[in-house]
């Protein structure tokens, strides 16, 4: 999500002139604080001055609308081997673009971005923040064989070794 949201400050900072100071408002602010960071640095990077001064030449305005993590497609290679899954990433924000020399307002609309990966189901909660909810995604349910059939295989599988280890001995 701080990678996405860097992508959102670095098209933002496109829209104000290099050397320029810009006041940025991240709303809700109890809810979306984890995005203003990387938005600032987004317009940092691009030789702009982000600042909380009222008198900035310029104000970029973001709301954060949703940001959610979805898990999708659990899937097993092998017996033995891990779970793994798809994670879609996606941030949705509006923002508004004020140059407040002339009073124009330079951009105004919605912006999204999203980002997919695949990862360990082991690591789910090493990924999730318990502090940002918009970081904790619903696992999808493990299919028929990994939720039923799977457990009776392997528990059939040591009943008969164990058979097999004292049928051999006597």
């Amino acid at each position: 999500m701080q990678r996405l949201s860097l992508e959102i400050g670095d098209s933002l900072a496109g829209l104000i002139g290099a050397g320029d100071s810009v006041r940025v408002l991240v709303h809700p602010s109890e809810s979306a604080w984890f995005i203003e960071s990387p938005i600032l640095k987004g317009l940092s990077g691009r030789d702009r001055y982000p600042t909380q001064s009222a008198s900035a030449a310029r104000e970029i305005d973001v709301g954060l609308l949703s940001a959610r993590v979805e898990y999708s497609n659990v899937r097993q290679h092998g017996i033995f081997s891990g779970r793994m899954l798809n994670r879609t990433i996606s941030v949705e924000m509006s923002g508004k673009v004020v140059d407040w020399a002339t009073g124009v307002i330079l951009a105004n609309g919605n912006m999204a971005r999203s980002s997919s990966d695949t990862i360990n189901a082991s690591d789910v909660d090493r990924l999730e923040n318990p502090g940002i909810p918009a970081t904790r995604g619903t696992l999808p349910p493990e299919g028929f064989f990994a939720s039923i059939v799977e457990p009776i295989v392997m528990v059939s599988a040591v009943a008969v070794a164990v058979f097999l280890l004292f049928r051999i001995r006597s």
